[in-house]
């Protein structure tokens, strides 16, 4: 049995890394319709500068679709952040 990414048998390096990889999964695929290119895949060196067309205005439109799969809200300094430092944080809605 599953619950939130663990599994009750306790293997949660298992149950971390499928979740993992399910957020991974999903954040590809809102690259891809953000950029409108399917050939994009995500990995640990993704960044602006190795997807054509990744700038400040599609960093907006990456951020607002983040935004509303996960459910989350990203403070404003974050965003104008994220571009400096090549990554995000987040915080749960309230």
């Amino acid at each position: 049995m599953e619950i939130g990414g663990l599994h009750a048998d306790g293997d949660f390096h298992t149950g971390h890394a499928s979740v993992m990889s399910e957020t991974l999964g999903q954040l590809q695929e809102i690259f891809r319709r953000v950029f409108g290119d399917e050939e994009i895949s995500l990995n640990d060196q993704t960044n602006a500068k190795n997807i054509d067309g990744w700038d400040s205005m599609m960093t907006i439109n990456l951020m607002i679709a983040i935004e509303k799969r996960f459910k989350i809200k990203f403070a404003a300094a974050e965003v104008a952040g994220s571009r400096r430092r090549g990554r995000t944080s987040a915080r749960s809605s309230p």
